[in-house]
């Protein structure tokens, strides 16, 4: 079974920051933090890697092609929604 890849910030990856949105955007999985992404270049992880680190993104495993969910801290509810 292959692997799905997922982006993620440099900020996660290196654990300076929480996830506060993960996208479909255009189907790719993305874990960003909150803060500016401009010129910045994404890691790419396996997305399963994802959902083991951070139990919190369980609720999120079948965000459908075209949502996002965004929560302010690590601690708050994933708030989920159509991109438009």
């Amino acid at each position: 079974m292959s692997e799905i890849a997922a982006f993620i910030c440099q900020h996660v990856f290196r654990g300076e920051q929480e996830i506060a949105l993960v996208s479909r955007d255009g189907g790719d999985w993305q874990f960003l933090c909150a803060k500016d992404h401009s010129g910045d270049t994404p890691f790419v992880v396996g997305v399963e890697h994802m959902f083991e680190k951070d139990p919190s993104l369980e609720s999120l495993r079948s965000l459908p092609i075209g949502w996002e969910a965004y929560r302010s801290s690590a601690t708050d509810d994933w708030e989920i929604y159509e991109i438009e």
